[in-house]
This record gives C-alpha cells, sequence and structure tokens, in this order.
C-alpha cells in the first residue's frame, strides 16, 4: 500500500508539472500572439511602439545610417530646388521630428549656418553626414556641382543604408532560430523528466 501511495504522489507530481509547463508554455505563446495582433491591426499602438523605439534606439547603429541617408535625401532636393540651406536644414529636422538625436543634429547645424559657418564645416561639426561625405560635398561646391554631388551622396548612404540593414537582418535571423530551438529544447525537457520519473516509479 505504501509503495502505491508513493507512485501516486509521484505521477500526480509529474503530472501536475507536465500540466504547469504547458499551462506555461500556451500563456508565452498566447501572449505574443496578442501583441502581434495588437502590433498589426492596432495602428494606434503600433505607432506608439514605433514611436518609442525611434526615441530610444532610433539613431543607433544601422539606424544612423538611414537616419544619415534622409536627410541627405532632403538636403539634395533642397539644393536642387533651390532653398536656402537653413531653410533645407529646417526642412530636415522636420522629417526627423520622430528621432530626437538626429533631429538635434539637423537644428545644430542649421544654428550653425545662420552664424556664418561654411556648410561643410557645420555638417561635420554637427555630424549630420559622415566626413568624407562632407569633404566630397565641399569638392562639388568648390566645382561649382554641389547639387549634382550632393544628388550623389544621398544615393550613396541609401545604398550604405540598405547595406546596413540587410547585414542587421542576416544577424537576426540566426539568433531567432536559436532562441525558438532552445525554448523547445527546454520544453521538451521538461515535459520528459516528469514522465520519465512516472516510468521509474511504476517500474
Amino acid at each position: 500500500m505504501l509503495a502505491l501511495a508513493l507512485a501516486a504522489a509521484a505521477v500526480a507530481a509529474a503530472v501536475m508539472a507536465v500540466v504547469m509547463v504547458v499551462v506555461v508554455v500556451v500563456f508565452l505563446f498566447g501572449a505574443a500572439v496578442c501583441l502581434v495582433l495588437l502590433f498589426s491591426l492596432w495602428e494606434t499602438f503600433r505607432e506608439k511602439i514605433i514611436s518609442l523605439w525611434k526615441k530610444w534606439a532610433g539613431d543607433c547603429g544601422g539606424m544612423r545610417k538611414v537616419n544619415a541617408a534622409a536627410v541627405a535625401q532632403v538636403m539634395a532636393m533642397g539644393l536642387s530646388s533651390g532653398l536656402v540651406l537653413e531653410e533645407t536644414m529646417e526642412l530636415a529636422a522636420e522629417v526627423m521630428a520622430d528621432v530626437p538625436k538626429a533631429k538635434k543634429r539637423c537644428l545644430s547645424c542649421r544654428e550653425q549656418l545662420l552664424s556664418g559657418v561654411p556648410l561643410t564645416d557645420a555638417l561635420k561639426q554637427s555630424e549630420v553626414l559622415p566626413a568624407a561625405s562632407c569633404r566630397l560635398l565641399g569638392v562639388g561646391i568648390q566645382g561649382g556641382n554641389g547639387d549634382a554631388v550632393m544628388t550623389e551622396i544621398a544615393k550613396k548612404l541609401s545604398e550604405e543604408a540598405d547595406t546596413a540593414m540587410a547585414n542587421r537582418v542576416d544577424k537576426v535571423e540566426p539568433v531567432l532560430v536559436l532562441s525558438v530551438s532552445v525554448l523547445v529544447g527546454m520544453v521538451l525537457v521538461l515535459v520528459m523528466l516528469p514522465l520519465i520519473n512516472i516510468m521509474e516509479t511504476i517500474g
């Protein structure tokens, strides 16, 4: 009788462990599905998440290149259409309104332009564009082809930004696969161990 009681207790404990594991897995999966549905279907929720992400991490790594490419495109359009440099940088700041750090750089460049600092120096000091792009733009301005050179710079920075984002995606995919594999392995281990205990107890 004592052996049967111990076996029953072990089976009950094993079953409870399996149930707890299943409940936790189902809860986590349900939470993930709910977040995905909220993000995809609820526009306000999606905008808030994207806004928070841009505020805290929208100017790091590859996104810094994306922001530089966007500012360069605005500058290329401004120069080709004959806009005043200060107005061009103000327009770039408006485009970068969701990314505080990028907006701050554009406004800093605008302030330097208003104080009489040359365009290439203002761009370099405010770190709006990479130093190499600033030097290339300076050569273009001296040669009278500033707008054409700025267009080429914008095109080059856009290509670099696309490459940086593609590289980031390539790095994320293996991490996701590894994480899912580890999670599935942990679930299998947590489910199998109680079953092994049950078999040992019955045997």
